[in-house]
């Protein structure tokens, strides 16, 4: 029988203050740049020499790996193995490690990809068990061992899976409303635009339309 963690929820909260700022990125990727984000999933600081080497066949010559790699670094879903790549800063562009960024993991998670649930959560458990979506998510719930001895039993990862990438739409849904609201916020952050009137007299104030104005504000 599973069993829960009772270990206080968010236990970093300016973490997860953070999660909330991260620039979410919400487009479908073509298939190449898939499974590239798959392939440091489960196996990340990889570089594009190490890449072309174990993949040939896929592509013609490093310069794909390299583009499509560079592609994916600026849209923020993968960065350099910073551990890694200090050791030798000289490094030519092919020998620098690359692995998953926390957006990498969100976009992998709300766009599983050509792998099972639980290969998705034991390799993120695996390579990026540090991550907050874990950390600060699951892990007040669910400890490591947990996952690892329900590691043949599909149903309970499905629910593991959907947890998070419900928690992933709203981090995403709160992204989008944010920055829309951000062009009525002037620079010394008045909302400009008006949300909604209280007036004097409570009659006029029973307009269905307020309620909802104030609730969403």
């Amino acid at each position: 029988m599973l069993q829960y963690d009772s270990v206080p929820y968010f236990q970093n909260i300016h973490a997860f203050e953070n999660l909330f700022k991260l620039q979410i990125y919400d487009k479908k990727l073509k298939y190449k740049h898939q499974k590239l984000l798959n392939l440091l999933l489960n196996t990340p600081c990889i570089t594009t020499y190490d890449i072309f080497q174990t993949r040939q066949s896929e592509y013609k010559d490093k310069s794909y790996v390299r583009r499509y790699l560079k592609f994916l670094l600026k849209l923020k879903l993968v960065e350099y193995c910073q551990a890694k790549t200090d050791k030798n800063k000289k490094a030519k562009t092919d020998s620098k490690p690359y692995q998953l960024t926390l957006i990498g993991i969100i976009y992998l998670i709300q766009n599983t990809y050509d792998i099972s649930y639980i290969d998705l959560v034991l390799s993120l458990l695996k390579n990026y068990k540090e991550n907050i979506l874990f950390t600060n998510i699951l892990y007040p719930f669910l400890n490591e061992q947990t996952l690892i001895e329900a590691k043949d039993d599909s149903s309970f990862f499905s629910i593991i899976v959907s947890y998070i990438r419900n928690i992933c739409n709203v981090i995403e849904d709160y992204n989008c409303y944010i920055r829309k609201m951000s062009n009525d916020i002037s620079n010394d952050g008045h909302i400009m635009k008006q949300i909604f009137a209280w007036y004097n007299n409570l009659q006029d104030n029973n307009d269905s339309n307020l309620i909802v104005n104030i609730k969403i504000f």
